[in-house]
């Protein structure tokens, strides 16, 4: 059941990915008595640091090393945006990480729970918040549910809400409108291509994170079975 099969491509112009923990930046390294000198590195924490007082935040897509040069961090897999965009973001995933971790009952229940306390909501929020025109706002909602969607199945292998098979299915046609919507903004508007960030921003990037969880939800989705009646 390919309920997630509109295409994406159409608004495309060109995520655990868990938010960097702020600390105090690190004095750099010194510099090697060679003819050119070093360059500094820094704890990727400190980095952080930096980015968050020019207004970015960002989500590391790969394991890094833990001194690093901001340079070499950039040439990273990773997702650089706006502050807001990426703190909203990180923090939903996080709670739901959490929520996970912590669930003392059943996969089942906590199958349900993720769905009743994230995904249905925070698609709701999303939708409202595009339409009263705060779209990176809207992109937090969206991008935090993919950054654990996207790592995590606990919330599609065992729950008991596709028992109302046609909410269950309309969540997803729903999400996928959602994002085709907002991707029709701009680069500009969505905060997706910052001058720090990579050239050409991220608006790719995000198009393969989204293709990639799309495909893999749908081959869990072909082992459910809709109700014939």
């Amino acid at each position: 059941l390919g309920i997630l099969g509109v295409p994406l491509a159409m608004a495309l112009k060109k995520r655990p990915a868990a938010r960097v923990a702020l600390k105090r930046p690190a004095a750099t390294a010194k510099k090697r008595p060679a003819a050119r000198p070093a360059r500094p590195r820094s704890t990727v924490d400190s980095i952080q640091d930096d980015l968050n007082r020019e207004g970015f935040g960002i989500i590391l897509l790969q394991t890094v090393r833990v001194r690093i040069t901001r340079s070499d961090l950039l040439k990273t897999d990773h997702l650089l945006l706006p502050v807001e965009i990426v703190g909203a973001a990180c923090d939903i995933a996080d709670d739901m990480r959490e929520l996970s971790a912590g669930w003392m009952g059943g996969g089942t229940s906590l199958g349900n729970a993720l769905w009743d306390q994230f995904a249905f909501p925070g698609l709701r929020a999303a939708h409202k918040l595009h339409k009263a025109g705060n779209h990176r706002a809207s992109l937090a909602e969206l991008l935090g549910l993919l950054l654990y969607m996207n790592v995590e199945d606990d919330w599609l292998i065992d729950q008991e809400v596709a028992c109302d098979w046609p909410r269950f299915r309309r969540f997803f046609t729903d999400l996928s409108k959602a994002w085709r919507q907002l991707l029709q903004r701009s680069d500009a508007v969505l905060g997706l291509a910052p001058k720090a960030g990579r050239p050409g921003g991220y608006r790719g990037r995000l198009a393969e994170m989204l293709r990639a969880w799309q495909e893999e939800t749908n081959k869990s989705l072909a082992d459910f079975d809709a109700p014939t009646s």
